[in-house]
């Protein structure tokens, strides 16, 4: 996801009470819960919904829900969504604590949020996502007219979004105040949340159990807690963000407030933006705290950054500054920052559904980019094997899993690009399908004879300096294609057809998969 302004996004959201360390003890009234959590959603199944809704619902007795007030419903459609909001808003009076939280896929529609229910068509349209899925505008006023004292909304949503082929908004809901309800985002509006697939609870979820139940926290302290925990863990990845007003703010457990920083908040936000490679970051900081002593270099390293992100030149570009990589014996091409158009190219014909619609991106940081695949001479060299089922030196490793890629980069100090870095590399500067003429720049079915693949850099290379960006062999990214099953591959294979000789092409693959096809190239920071 393109990261937001983390201070802006985690800070500037939070409403005055998040820096108020005063308890104010709630009078009277239940505490009340709806608790929603859908995974089994035929066309895009979650991991960790149901698991996170059922944990909570097990957490809220231990903070002081009685069990009788807490309803839990799970892998809803949208009929049984609308009920259990209508009878949960039903039960509610003047001096209750209302909690409603949802975990699944949500979708934002006209800046209007939907959640998703399990039956949800899996070729809905944005019309239709109105009549076929739960608004969450109507779930918080249906809230607020009810009066309770104190409300709160979480939507542990955006996982992705379902219409996203369909030319819906992309992923991420738009942003909700509440008048007299704390609404809660798992991520910030407009952003995706990660459902952590390889752990028992999604991010957000898992910082949220670890708080409820510490004493002496007032709800809205927890809250900003759970925040900087995801935002920390995620490596800033993900930034929650929180949204209206808590009337009143008061520990679910009572006790002593344990003792904790109220450090230094200059201190404090230092800590999140330390590792950050957006100059913004930096000046958000120094302008917010022109007394610390981390200012001065606040300053320095985003003068730093704005002197690296400067935007591509637009014109013809040239080779970048190369080096060999001691380790593997690889060329890699330096790749300064810059901004362009992903996806689907002006003109293309060929696209397909998932390469649509065309996004601008942003590269903020320069990078290194092996100059040709990983050849089978580096790959023995530094994994002391060789997978390929044709042996050559020249010639690219193939039949390497994800793992086996990401492992080999690592022990030369390198990683795996990402699929927006890959596809920036490959373009070198053209907004169009391919960066040459394809017999020139790349070996496919139309000329590659009998052959599965062919020494690397036989053809030309792009305005970069890198060879074999199409054809020849397919590479892994570092990206998800479907979270927690298939990883981005990029750069089609020699076997494969003209069509899909494009920088655009896209598509997933398992990651424990080493076809005959797949192999990669390393980048480096």
């Amino acid at each position: 996801m393109g990261r937001k302004l983390a201070l802006l996004a985690l800070f500037a959201s939070l409403p005055a009470f998040a820096q108020d360390r005063r308890v104010v003890t709630a009078t009277g009234g239940r505490r009340v819960a709806l608790v929603i959590g859908n995974d089994a959603y035929p066309w895009k199944r979650l991991t960790n919904a149901v698991n996170d809704a059922r944990a909570l619902a097990a957490m809220l007795p231990r903070v002081g829900f009685d069990t009788r007030d807490i309803t839990l419903v799970t892998d809803a459609n949208l009929r049984q969504m609308q009920r259990a909001g209508r009878e949960f808003i039903e039960k509610l009076r003047p001096d209750d604590l209302a909690l409603v939280y949802y975990s699944g896929h949500g979708v934002e529609v006209r800046g209007e949020n939907f959640l998703i229910p399990v039956d949800f068509p899996s070729d809905a349209t944005e019309l239709e996502a109105r009549d076929e899925a739960y608004s969450a505008q109507q779930l918080l006023r249906g809230l607020e007219e009810t009066q309770a004292r104190t409300r709160i909304l979480i939507l542990d949503a955006c996982r992705n979004n379902p219409l996203r082929a369909t030319r819906a908004a992309g992923g991420g809901l738009a942003r909700m105040d509440g008048k007299g309800t704390l609404v809660v985002f798992a991520t910030s509006a407009g952003s995706t949340a990660d459902d952590n697939p390889r752990g028992s609870n999604g991010l957000f979820a898992s910082q949220l159990l670890k708080a409820l139940p510490t004493p002496g926290v007032t709800l809205g302290q927890m809250m900003q807690d759970v925040a900087r925990a995801v935002y920390r863990d995620s490596g800033a990845r993900q930034t929650p963000a929180i949204y209206g007003l808590l009337l009143e703010d008061f520990p679910l457990v009572a006790g002593v407030n344990p003792v904790r920083p109220n450090p230094d908040a200059a201190t404090e936000t230092w800590a999140l933006i330390r590792d950050s490679r957006n100059a913004e970051d930096f000046e958000a900081f120094a302008n917010a705290y022109p007394g610390s002593d981390l200012a001065p270099g606040a300053r320095i390293r985003a003068a730093q950054l704005r002197r690296t992100a400067a935007p591509v030149v637009s014109g013809t570009l040239h080779t970048g500054e190369t080096k060999v990589n001691p380790k593997d014996g690889l060329t890699y091409v330096w790749i300064g920052p810059g901004t362009f158009m992903m996806g689907c190219s002006p003109g293309d014909n060929e696209c397909q559904d998932n390469e649509k619609p065309a996004h601008q991106a942003t590269i903020p940081v320069g990078f290194w980019m092996a100059q040709t695949p990983v050849t089978q001479e580096a790959y023995q060299r530094v994994a002391g094997a060789n997978p390929s089922e044709t042996k050559g030196d020249k010639l690219p490793v193939v039949s390497v899993t994800w793992d086996e890629a990401r492992n080999y980069c690592a022990a030369v100090g390198t990683r795996l690009p990402t699929e927006a870095e890959w596809e920036y590399a490959a373009r070198a500067g053209t907004t169009q399908s391919r960066y040459g003429e394809l017999d020139r720049i790349a070996w496919y079915s139309g000329n590659v004879g009998d052959r599965r693949h062919v020494e690397v850099a036989q053809k030309q290379p792009n305005a970069w300096g890198l060879y074999d960006m199409l054809g020849n062999v397919g590479q892994w990214t570092a990206d998800w294609y479907e979270e927690g099953k298939t990883r981005v591959r990029k750069g089609s294979q020699a076997t494969n057809p003209s069509s899909l000789m494009r920088v655009s092409h896209r598509f997933g693959a398992q990651p424990d998969s080493g076809a005959p096809g797949r192999g990669f190239r390393c980048a480096g920071d």
